[in-house]
């Protein structure tokens, strides 16, 4: 049994972190699964034929704006070479509009909904064991083979994310690349063109979880770390959890200007410019060179040896 795990990336410097977090969630089938990463700037008919050559039992796309067309392309021309295969899509992409987006892709056999590694643990469970029923996974859609009808299966309960297992122990398949790292998931504010808000069940992995793997980081020199949170510093205590004396980030230099968090959230100061800014001097007395990124922020500047360049929000 072979699960193939596509992801299709913006560029070679980025990975994916979905599909190494379902694979290493799925820790009891991590020998049926394999990665298969690529760009858009490879021809679809390349990842069609590198696809095709795997061989799998059950293909899976991770779906995000910058490779919905790619995947939309490959889903139709991989269902016409190996119609027998399932073909099963996660991601932001597909989660929302999920009885439309398979009414349009007949191909596809179902849709992960929303979090996936434990959903993913269970459907490789279902291919590899040839035991339970779709019907028992919960956090998923598919078609009903009788009446073609679209079955949804109960969402999944929220992901303790300390239970996640740490997905860069072989840190040096990621050489020349971006790491991304996930602290908290969900987000307080209803801001009507994010898709972050539709989640509301906000949760933060372990702090001294976090530290020690964001030692192991700086520990291989690991070039540059993008946090992915969706409201990084929404809980102050976690946010600067890295100024504590205990706890050098010894190769991080990011500078902030105050209007980081200028923006007036409904629950009033939310890390607040003032306390950013009495933890300037103390964060950068932690750091000497660039290692860490937050993706969040309306305008901040970066150190790069030195070479100050500035960074406005994108608000497009």
């Amino acid at each position: 049994m072979k699960i193939f795990l596509t992801a299709i990336n913006a560029k070679y410097i980025h990975s994916n972190l979905a599909v190494y977090s379902l694979r290493a969630y799925a820790k009891d089938y991590q020998d049926q699964i394999v990665i298969g990463e690529y760009t858009i700037n490879n021809r679809v008919d390349y990842i069609l034929e590198q696809i095709y050559k795997a061989k799998p039992d059950v293909l899976c796309f991770s779906c995000y704006i910058w490779n919905m067309d790619y995947v939309e392309e490959l889903i139709t021309e991989y269902h016409k070479l190996c119609p027998e295969v399932p073909i099963w899509v996660g991601g932001p992409e597909v989660s929302y509009e999920v009885e439309t987006f398979l009414a349009e892709h007949p191909q596809v056999t179902g849709v992960m909904i929303g979090e996936g590694e434990r959903t993913f643990q269970q459907l490789c469970k279902y291919y590899v064991n040839q035991t339970d029923s779709l019907e028992e996974i919960r956090g998923i859609a598919f078609r009903d083979q009788d009446s073609g009808k679209t079955v949804f299966t109960p969402a999944q309960e929220p992901m303790n994310m300390s239970d996640i297992p740490f997905c860069y122990d072989h840190i040096e398949n990621f050489e020349n690349r971006i790491i991304y790292y996930e602290s908290s998931r969900g987000c307080p504010f209803n801001c009507s063109y994010c898709l972050s808000s539709i989640d509301k069940k906000l949760r933060f992995r372990d702090i001294e979880l976090v530290k020690k793997e964001l030692a192991f980081f700086i520990e291989k020199k690991v070039p540059q770390v993008k946090f992915v949170d969706r409201t990084f510093n929404c809980r102050h205590d976690h946010a600067l959890c890295g100024l504590s004396p205990e706890f050098t980030l010894d190769t991080m230099v990011v500078e902030r200007y105050d209007r980081v968090c200028s923006f007036d959230p409904p629950s009033g100061d939310y890390l607040g410019a003032g306390k950013f800014k009495m933890c300037i001097p103390a964060f950068i007395g932690f750091c000497r060179s660039r290692c860490f990124y937050f993706l969040f922020g309306t305008l901040f500047i970066v150190n790069t040896g030195g070479k100050r360049e500035d960074k406005p929000f994108r608000t497009d």
